[in-house]
């Protein structure tokens, strides 16, 4: 990992859990001009609020609030939450939104929008290996998807100076290592715990919690197509995207071999992927 900008503070006194961490006010500006057309669809202002993690939290939890849904389905995807709220209630979620506590520590910030970048990208991603797949839950996939890297964010959040300088010259899986030892924090169980206490619905937890079973086809379905769409991502990220070109050559521990895809799947994947991470090639 490169290092940002050198912190100027403290940790946070906050609890992590505690944490309503803020949205990116481009998108957020963006979003509102998609709902106040009345020419544009819902799978674009869907694809809008999938370009932030905070925003899809909250628009999930309100759909899925007791008082919104009564005996209703529970839902499960961006584009079923819009429906659900309506614009006008979209608009008053992105309001509270902007009232949040900003974070703009040198160092901190950096970090928080590499990792809202991570999750944006990766949903995209995630999108797309779930199409090759053929699975009738692209949407979910996708929102999954974007909570990914929510632990990361919420502990930079909370450790700020710390989470900066531990984070030096050091690989994501090292550094969540060195922080649940040093701190007695663990991202990726963080993450899981916030996204439970904010209501996100199991389906979508569950391909993110490696300690979790279900007995909920969807899930089963999803879970191989998140964690090998990962896996992909951070091969790209990380200069091992070579070892990742062909099937034939893919690591012997390879989750992408769970997805079972045929030679000319695969080709056809990794064109895709690479379309959209190499956008200008």
């Amino acid at each position: 990992m490169n290092q940002p900008a050198t912190p100027t503070s403290a940790p946070s006194k906050k609890s992590p859990m505690s944490w309503l961490l803020p949205a990116k006010a481009e998108v957020i500006s963006e979003l509102r001009v998609l709902l106040d057309d009345s020419r544009m669809s819902i799978d674009v202002q869907a694809a809008c609020a999938l370009k932030d993690t905070v925003i899809a939290i909250e628009l999930i939890k309100s759909a899925n609030a007791t008082d919104a849904t009564a005996s209703r389905p529970t839902i499960t995807t961006i584009r079923g939450s819009i429906q659900r709220l309506g614009n006008a209630e979209v608009h008053a979620r992105l309001d509270e939104i902007l009232t949040r506590e900003p974070i703009d520590t040198p160092g901190v910030s950096e970090w928080l929008e590499i990792y809202r970048e991570h999750c944006r990208i990766l949903s995209q991603l995630t999108g797309i290996v779930a199409e090759v797949k053929i699975t009738p839950y692209v949407d979910e996939c996708r929102t999954s998807s974007i909570f990914t890297y929510l632990g990361d964010m919420l502990a930079a959040a909370f450790l700020r100076e710390e989470y900066v300088v531990n984070a030096h010259a050091c690989t994501r899986k090292v550094l969540n290592y060195r922080l649940a030892q040093k701190y007695h924090l663990d991202p990726e169980q963080t993450q899981i715990k916030y996204l439970q206490k904010n209501g996100i619905p199991e389906v979508l937890i569950f391909p993110l919690d490696r300690k979790a079973t279900t007995k909920d086809p969807r899930g089963a379905a999803m879970r191989p197509i998140c964690t090998a769409s990962q896996e992909l991502f951070e091969a790209f990220i990380n200069g091992k995207w070579d070892r990742y070109k062909t099937i034939d050559k893919l690591p012997s521990s390879s989750l992408v071999k769970v997805l079972q895809l045929s030679e000319v799947q695969y080709q056809r994947l990794i064109e895709r992927i690479e379309a959209l991470l190499n956008p200008e090639k």
